[in-house]
């Protein structure tokens, strides 16, 4: 689990992590709620570390990044009119 910067309060993002730290968001907590990532849309790296888009339970997308060098999260709930569409 690791602390996140956002615009509201500390917030939380917890990581399935393997042969590396956050190889996988599983959660966050988020403006006082847990949130469980249903599905992973999109997954890239930046210079500054792992990034991912996700859906949560019950359909509110984020954006994550992760700083290694920080050791920090930063997290951007997508609206509604931006996230992905349904297949």
């Amino acid at each position: 689990m690791q602390t996140a910067k956002n615009d509201a309060e500390a917030t939380h993002v917890y990581c399935y992590s393997g042969s590396t730290y956050a190889e996988a968001p599983r959660a966050l907590d988020w403006e006082g709620k847990h949130h469980i990532v249903s599905r992973i849309e999109a997954s890239w790296r930046t210079p500054k570390g792992p990034a991912f888009q996700v859906q949560t339970k019950p359909g509110n997308w984020f954006v994550l990044h992760y700083h290694e060098a920080k050791d920090q999260w930063t997290i951007k709930q997508l609206p509604k009119n931006l996230a992905p569409r349904e297949a």
